[in-house]
C-alpha cells in the first residue's frame, strides 16, 4: 500500500483488514478486532508517521492478519468447505 492509499484508509471508516469488512473509527488504522489480533510490535509500528514507514507498517499488518486468520474466520472457512458438517 502506498502512502496516498494508506492516508485514504486512515481517514475512512472501513477496516482494510482481510475477511468481512468491519467498521472502524476515522484516524484508526484498523478495527479493534484486527488491531488487537496483531503482535504488540506490529501494533506499535502503526503509530509511525505518514511518509516515515506508516504505509509499510500497515501493509505488513494486513499481510500478517491474512496469514493468521481468527478462529471465527477459520470456522467460517470450514463451514464453506464442509456445509453438511456445520455444528
Amino acid at each position: 500500500m502506498d502512502d496516498r492509499r494508506s492516508v485514504e484508509s486512515l481517514r475512512g471508516n472501513v477496516c482494510p483488514g482481510p475477511g468481512p469488512r468491519h467498521t472502524k473509527e476515522a484516524m484508526q488504522s484498523l478495527c479493534k478486532e484486527c488491531y488487537f489480533r496483531l503482535p504488540k510490535e506490529m501494533r506499535n509500528a502503526l503509530y509511525r508517521r505518514i511518509y516515515r514507514g506508516y504505509a509499510q507498517a500497515l501493509t505488513q499488518a494486513i499481510g500478517w492478519l491474512a496469514s493468521n486468520p481468527s478462529p471465527e474466520q477459520k470456522d467460517d472457512a470450514a463451514k464453506k468447505l464442509f456445509p453438511d458438517q456445520a455444528a
